[in-house]
C-alpha cells in the first residue's frame, strides 16, 4: 500500500517539478540567446554565438535526462517521459517561432542550421529514451506489474541494437517516420509556437501507433526509443525539405510567413511533443491488440440455431 502511495505521488510531483521549477530554471539561458540583429527569437545554433547556444541547449537536455530517469526509477517508464517533457517544453517555449527567428536571417543558412539542430537534439533524446527504457520500473496495473512484451531488450546496449539493428526496430523506425510525418505535415498548417507542439504531439501519436504495429509484423515488439529515433528524423528532414520544396523561392516563401508543414516544427517542438505523444499511440495499440477478456470463467457459447416448424 505504501509503496503504491509512493509511486502515485511521484507520478505527480515529479512532472510538476519539472513544469514549475526546473524547467524554467533550465531554460532561463535559451531565453538569453539573441540573433545577429539582436533580436530575441533565436535557436541553439542560429543565434549570435552558437557555442552559448548549443550549452543552453545541452543544459535543458541534461535537466530533462536526469529528471526522467529519476521518474524512470520511482515510477515507470511514462512517468519518465511525462517528466522529461515537461523541462522539454520550456526548451520549445524558449526558441522561436520560425516566422520571427528567419526575419533577421538567410532563410537557406537558417534552415540547414535548423536541420542540424534537429539531428543533434534528436539524437540527445533518442539516447536518453533508450536510457529510461533501460532503467524504468514495470508498469503497475491494479498492483499487479506489468509483463514486458515478449523480445523485449535489456540493458542500454540491447534497446540501440533492437533499434538499430532489428528488422522490428527498423520496421518501426520506418513506419513511424511515414506516420508522423504525414500527421505533422497535416496539422501544421500555420509555423506557430503552440502548433508546431500540438502537430508534433499528433504526429506521435501517430508514429507510435504505426511503429509498433509495423514492428510487431516484422517480428518483435518495438523498442520505444525505435519512435523517438524517427523523430529526430524528422526534425532533421523537416527544415531540409523545406529547402527542397521551394528552392531559389525559399526566401520569399519565408518573408511571407508561407512555410508550412515540417518545416514550421521547431526541434525542441518535435522532441516536447512526442514525450507526450508517444506513450499515448504504443498505449493504444496495446490496448487494441489485448484479448478480450472471458465472462464467468468460459467462454461464450455460440447459439444454437433455432428449428422452424411449419
Amino acid at each position: 500500500m505504501a509503496r503504491t502511495v509512493f509511486r502515485n505521488t511521484a507520478a505527480w510531483l515529479i512532472p510538476l517539478l519539472g513544469l514549475l521549477a526546473l524547467g524554467p530554471l533550465a531554460a532561463r539561458l535559451l531565453g538569453r540567446l539573441r540573433t545577429d540583429a539582436g533580436l530575441p527569437f533565436a535557436t541553439p545554433l542560429i543565434s549570435a554565438s552558437p557555442v552559448t547556444g548549443l550549452t543552453a541547449a545541452a543544459l535543458v537536455l541534461a535537466v530533462a535526462l536526469a529528471l526522467g530517469l529519476l521518474a524512470a526509477r520511482a515510477v515507470d517508464l511514462r512517468g519518465a517521459f511525462n517528466a522529461a517533457g515537461c523541462v522539454l517544453l520550456w526548451g520549445a517555449w524558449r526558441t522561436g517561432p520560425l516566422e520571427e527567428t528567419l526575419q533577421s536571417s538567410d532563410p537557406t543558412t537558417a534552415m540547414i542550421r535548423l536541420a542540424i539542430e534537429g539531428a543533434l537534439i534528436g539524437l540527445a533524446v533518442w539516447i536518453a529514451a533508450a536510457l529510461f527504457e533501460s532503467h524504468a520500473r514495470p508498469t503497475v496495473h491494479h498492483g499487479v506489474p506489468e509483463p514486458k512484451p515478449k523480445g523485449s531488450p535489456v540493458g542500454f546496449a540491447a534497446v540501440v541494437r533492437a533499434t538499430l539493428t532489428n528488422p522490428s526496430g527498423l520496421a518501426s523506425i520506418a513506419a513511424a517516420v511515414a506516420a508522423g510525418g504525414a500527421v505533422a505535415w497535416f496539422f501544421a498548417a500555420e509555423p506557430l509556437k503552440n502548433q508546431g507542439v500540438f502537430a508534433a504531439l499528433l504526429a506521435g501519436i501517430a508514429a507510435a501507433a504505426a511503429g509498433r504495429i509495423a514492428g510487431q509484423a516484422a517480428g518483435d515488439d518495438p523498442p520505444v526509443s525505435a519512435t523517438f529515433f524517427a523523430v529526430g528524423v524528422l526534425a532533421c528532414i523537416g527544415p531540409a525539405s523545406s529547402i527542397i520544396l521551394h528552392g531559389e523561392a525559399l526566401d520569399t516563401v519565408a518573408r511571407l510567413g508561407q512555410l508550412r508543414g515540417l518545416a514550421g516544427v521547431m526541434p525542441f517542438d518535435w522532441v516536447a511533443g512526442a514525450c507526450f505523444g508517444i506513450p499515448i499511440g504504443r498505449a493504444w495499440v496495446q490496448a487494441s491488440s489485448a484479448a478480450p477478456s472471458k465472462r464467468g470463467g468460459r467462454p461464450a457459447s455460440k447459439p444454437t440455431p433455432r428449428r422452424v416448424t411449419r
